[in-house]
């Protein structure tokens, strides 16, 4: 579940630490398949966050068509 694209400066910097985070696991012996789930969350996380951003793009694209306003 995405949290409102309204709270996404909250939201990046908390993704921000999490990711610097899991990053640091690196120093940390974990089994092998704890780390596989991390990646795979990590990257499941990434391609989600993606596709919430560029759907609001396209959703900030058709208003700005729709009320004939410049686009940012």
């Amino acid at each position: 579940m995405v949290p409102p694209s309204s709270s996404s400066s909250d939201t990046l910097a908390f993704i921000s630490g999490l990711f610097a985070f899991i990053d640091s696991l690196t120093k940390v012996h974990l089994r092998p398949e704890t780390k596989t789930k991390l990646r795979k969350i990590r990257e499941d996380l990434d391609k989600e966050l993606k596709a919430d951003a560029e759907k609001d793009k396209k959703e900030e694209v058709c208003m700005c068509i729709y009320e004939k306003q410049p686009f940012h």
